[in-house]
């Protein structure tokens, strides 16, 4: 039995003819409102047609408001007031159907620097088909005389199809940009290795203190150096935006991908970090270091994908991330034991991921060594009774519901429409 058609003009349907539609605005009108001013009207009454075949050019000064009409039009509109109609065949738009059969460049690039110009509409388009769909098909579809002769199916790829997408592209941004995870490395290895050169202790001259202070600074610092991450983040959310816009991209998978591209990096970190410390300070508990630092760079890692959700720019993304690491540095317990600090500000000590991290490892060291200065390290800092398993897994919680947090906002703040 032959497959019903149905036009797209009016109705999504999960087959549709490409027949040639007329898109026309009657009566098009748009006013914002701004707190404490009056409304401003930036479209009054703006009627116009585009008919099969022809280049229309919207004409204006600067800030006449030519391309608010085109964001209105392709449905990238979400705040201030809209009145009028829009309609494709003299039928009234539907916003999912219409975006199936046009597409829109935006005013502003929205693109990864990484990425060849062959790569990044590669990329572009594997996220937009379906993994069965053969690049021999779309060569032979793209010798049809005309598209109004081809019938096309609504065609979007699973969640898993994006997720292993964007995993890919992600992986290899953060491969080939050396500002995510290289530099970093770097300054990982110069200050691991000066840490490690300051703890040689030939003569056993360091105290219990000096090892409580080297396990306050490895995880502190070394988190420290995550809001280097954060204007990346940025241009990967500006990327995603105009791809869920355009495409309907899931939030999820997106999220889950970013966050899982960037576990590598952080154990290439965490594990660099642990080969220039431990072995040289005398540490104990090779692995348990290695990855109680990995689950702090994680949570690092994962709240700066926060406070690149909410923030507008990279500067104020790195002020707020220093900020928060530092007031959770300030109310770990090394400088003030939690024993001895105030109640108005132990809030700061239970929500801070360095608290966790911090008495995990002196659990670690100190925890079973028979010694006047383990127990009296153990007794003033209240670790006695803490379990590394336990606090490594609030860590694992901590990363979760960040990345959690992060998907929320990105749901909720980043549609492509403005």
């Amino acid at each position: 039995m032959e497959s019903p058609h149905f036009s797209p003009c009016a109705t999504p349907d999960t087959y549709i003819q490409k027949n040639e539609c007329t898109l026309g605005w009657d009566s098009l009108s748009y006013t914002v409102t701004r707190r404490g001013q009056d409304p401003k009207v930036i479209l009054s009454n703006v009627s116009g047609r585009a008919a099969p075949g022809e280049l229309v050019a919207i004409m204006g000064p600067s800030g006449s408001g030519k391309t608010t009409l085109l964001d209105i039009l392709a449905d990238r509109i979400s705040t201030g007031q809209v009145t009028g109609q829009i309609h494709l065949n003299g039928r009234p738009r539907h916003a999912k159907t219409f975006r199936l059969l046009s597409s829109y460049v935006s005013q502003e690039d929205a693109l990864t620097g990484s990425f060849t110009v062959l790569e990044t509409l590669r990329f572009a388009a594997r996220l937009s088909v379906p993994a069965n769909t053969q690049l021999t098909a779309d060569r032979s579809r793209a010798d049809f005389p005309s598209l109004s002769k081809a019938d096309l199916r609504e065609i979007k790829p699973s969640v898993g199809r994006q997720f292993a997408m964007l995993l890919q592209r992600t992986a290899l941004e953060n491969v080939r940009n050396p500002g995510i995870f290289w530099i970093r490395f770097v300054m990982f290895l110069v200050l691991s290795a000066m840490t490690g050169t300051l703890y040689l202790n030939d003569d056993k001259k360091l105290t219990d203190m000096d090892y409580v202070a080297l396990l306050f600074g490895a995880p502190a610092f070394t988190t420290f150096l995550s809001v280097a991450a954060l204007p990346f983040f940025l241009e990967q959310r500006a990327v995603f935006a105009r791809e869920r816009a355009n495409s309907g991209l899931n939030v999820g998978a997106f999220t889950i991908a970013t966050f899982v591209a960037a576990l590598p990096g952080l154990a290439l970190l965490a594990i660099t970090a642990t080969l220039m410390v431990v072995p040289m300070t005398g540490l104990h508990g090779f692995g348990t270091f290695f990855w109680i630092m990995f689950l702090s760079l994680t949570v690092a890692e994962s709240l700066m994908s926060v406070l690149g959700v909410l923030v507008s720019n990279a500067i104020m993304g790195i002020a707020l991330g220093a900020a928060a690491l530092g007031m959770f540095m300030l109310t770990e317990g090394f400088m003030v034991p939690r024993p001895s600090i105030q109640h108005y500000w132990l809030w700061g000590h239970y929500l801070g991921f360095h608290t966790y991290s911090f008495e995990a490892l002196v659990a670690n060291q100190f925890q079973g060594v028979d010694t006047v200065g383990a127990k009296a390290i153990l007794a003033r800092f209240d670790v006695a009774d803490v379990h590394v398993s336990s606090h490594a897994s609030i860590l694992i919680g901590y990363a979760l519901i960040l990345q959690v947090i992060v998907g929320s906002l990105l749901y909720k703040l980043h549609t492509g429409r403005r």
